[in-house]
């Protein structure tokens, strides 16, 4: 009888686990990968800021018809990263984006110098609710000098959320900026969002392991 109860309650692990991809949480699933979000999310809009007159920006900007407002303590700049438009803090300050009306938001991300130049380094991503909670965070690193994705799925009832990126801690002179946004809303999916590829490998070595140790456990108590 013990050995039985045993095998259900590492079964049940298992199974749980198997179920649940790397990165996420019960308020939602961050993204690395660009082609991963958009096969987690319904995309409503997205913005590559081409339309914007390149120079300095001292209030927020409404974009999306009011659905994505960008702002940062001293201001935002408009420029170019390889040649594409870009929005940047030109600062070592957040970049905060505040969402209306979903509960998903990715984009492509730089880190730059004044010149808007790509540098490698690190960021760091937080979400929080309308009244600034925090509701999860992210530490990224960025090894080459050129863009990257960071996405995040939430729960549909988060509809109203706070993106904040910053330039991480001890990567002097980067300032954080974004080439294309996206917003959505996840698509239903019994809670979880889709695992990438290198998020199955993982979890199939650890299935491995607890079903492993199930059999363990029966032979024991044979």
């Amino acid at each position: 009888m013990i050995a039985k109860s045993s095998g259900v309650a590492a079964g049940a692990i298992l199974a749980a686990l198997v179920c649940l991809p790397t990165g996420a949480s019960a308020q939602g699933t961050w993204f690395t990968n660009e082609a991963s979000f958009l096969a987690a999310v319904t995309v409503t809009g997205f913005d590559t800021y081409g339309d914007l007159t390149s120079g300095f920006y001292a209030g927020p900007l409404s974009r999306l018809s009011g659905a994505l407002s960008l702002s940062a303590t001293n201001g935002l700049y408009k420029g170019a990263v390889a040649a594409q438009p870009t929005i940047s803090t030109n600062n070592p300050e957040p970049l905060n984006f505040a969402v209306t009306g979903f509960d998903s938001i990715g984009a492509l991300w730089n880190l730059t110098d004044i010149n808007f130049n790509a540098l490698d380094g690190s960021a760091s991503f937080e979400i929080r609710d309308s009244t600034n909670n925090l509701i999860s965070s992210y530490n990224h690193t960025q090894p080459t000098a050129t863009n990257f994705f960071i996405g995040y799925v939430g729960q549909s009832s988060l509809t109203n959320l706070k993106l904040v990126a910053a330039p991480g801690a001890g990567t002097p002179n980067r300032f954080i900026g974004t080439e294309k946004t996206y917003l959505g809303n996840a698509v239903p999916s019994g809670g979880s969002a889709v695992p990438e590829p290198g998020e199955w490998a993982a979890m199939g070595i650890l299935a491995s392991g607890l079903a492993g140790l199930v059999v363990s456990r029966r032979r024991r108590s044979a």
